[in-house]
């Protein structure tokens, strides 16, 4: 068994050993927690049963800087623990980290100053184990859902440090275990479309199970109430025929008792309905209310849980309508694209078939060209050939010509 104080040490030393990341703003508020929740676990045995009581109720409000809650239920009974929100492979170390503090606090025993009272201290740590018990349990789906959405393998025996290993060892352990499964993953990186599907479809759960939960409080508030108001009833009623009773004097009271014995007589039986009502409604009441000091307590509890589950709804339904408004935005954007993407395909479109229709153009030119010019010399051809002189004709010329160039010579 280990003290109080070790057990945050153990936490601490992990955490101190666990690398700083600036540009995770979660993983960033994670560490900030832990060191504020072991500020505060660190001097838990130092202080009376008073303040013990305080601490834990602030460790509790502190927890809820993670900002990320989760509904578990257990026995029949419905929890809800503020844990690490896992969103990245750091944030799954942390967690981890976490797991095996939650998981480390079976082993604690109160091992401070209180003398007095000391058994209510011990009783109040063994109390508290319960309930980590399930925190655990609760943190341990989370991390197995986010392995299982990001397709990394995980070996659970592997979670927890080793007795003979170091809070550096362990943490290098860790981080290079789920290093190399993320690299080993297929499709690790999730689209920012399907991230946000499966976070509407998580806080949409969520809201239902946070629904569920204030319908069973305004359930267990109405029969309190119920319960409440048939005790008083019962209680004026008995008040009512007691007093009736006394007023009557001890001779007729001597007389209604022994009369009684043979006949009913109405003042007695109601006297006694009365009682047995009141009996009854007191024994339901105190039912309800078996693991409370009073009655004001159990109401005070009743309603702060109330106040809390409508906070944490309006919280989600804040949340997802924020992630709704992120995924049409999404979608806006993809469509813009989509559209984009469309309209240079069509002016690529338009450019090819423009110059295809230039090529035909000046294809068909160069064929009128050419086809012109050929009819051309097609037409001189058959002009000159249907008008050349016939053979008769031109050797006439010729003699003709003949004879006068010899006239010519011959005359002086």
């Amino acid at each position: 068994m280990i003290s109080m104080t070790t057990y945050w040490q153990l936490f601490k030393d992990c955490i101190d050993n666990l690398p700083a990341s600036p540009e995770s703003t979660e993983y960033t508020k994670q560490l900030t927690t832990a060191n504020t929740l072991i500020d505060i676990g660190l001097g838990i045995e130092k202080l009376g049963i008073t303040e013990i009581k305080e601490v834990v109720n602030k460790l509790h409000e502190k927890a809820k800087l993670f900002g990320h809650h989760v509904l578990f239920n257990a026995n029949g009974k419905d929890y809800t623990f503020y844990l690490p929100k896992i969103n990245n492979i750091e944030s799954l170390i942390f967690a981890i980290i976490y797991y095996q503090h939650l998981k480390n606090y079976n082993n604690v025993s109160y091992q401070g100053s209180i003398t007095w009272f000391r058994q209510i201290v011990i009783n109040g740590v063994n109390e508290k184990k319960v309930t980590t018990k399930f925190q655990a349990m609760a943190l341990l789906t989370e991390i197995k859902n986010y392995c299982k959405s990001q397709k990394i393998t995980l070996d659970e025996s592997q979670l927890l440090r080793k007795s003979n290993e170091t809070a550096k060892d362990y943490i290098i352990r860790v981080t290079e275990l789920f290093h190399i499964t993320s690299d080993d993953a297929i499709d690790s990186n999730q689209t920012s479309e399907s991230i946000i599907a499966d976070e509407t479809v998580n806080l949409e759960s969520s809201l239902l199970e946070l629904k569920k939960k204030k319908n069973a409080l305004d359930t267990k508030i109405d029969s309190f109430s119920k319960k409440l108001i048939e005790l008083h009833q019962a209680t004026q009623r008995y008040l009512s025929f007691n007093n009736e009773w006394r007023n009557t004097s001890r001779i007729m009271q001597l007389y209604y008792w022994v009369l009684s014995w043979f006949h009913q007589i109405p003042l007695i039986q109601n006297l006694k309905e009365a009682n047995e009502q009141c009996v009854k409604a007191e024994q339901a009441l105190n039912e309800e209310i078996a693991l409370y000091e009073s009655v004001e307590t159990y109401h005070i509890e009743l309603k702060r849980q109330q106040q809390e589950t409508i906070m944490e709804h309006e919280h989600i339904q804040e949340k997802l309508s924020q992630i709704k408004l992120e995924q049409s935005i999404l979608q806006y954007k993809q469509q813009l694209q989509q559209q984009q993407e469309e309209l240079k395909g069509e002016n690529t479109s338009a450019v090819v078939q423009t110059c295809s229709e230039d090529e035909t153009t000046s294809l068909e030119v160069n064929e009128n060209v050419d086809t012109s010019v050929s009819v051309s010399e097609f037409s001189y051809y058959n002009f000159f050939k249907e008008n050349l002189p016939s053979r008769q004709t031109m050797q006439a010329a010729a003699v003709a010509a003949l004879a006068i160039v010899t006239q010519q010579l011959v005359t002086p």
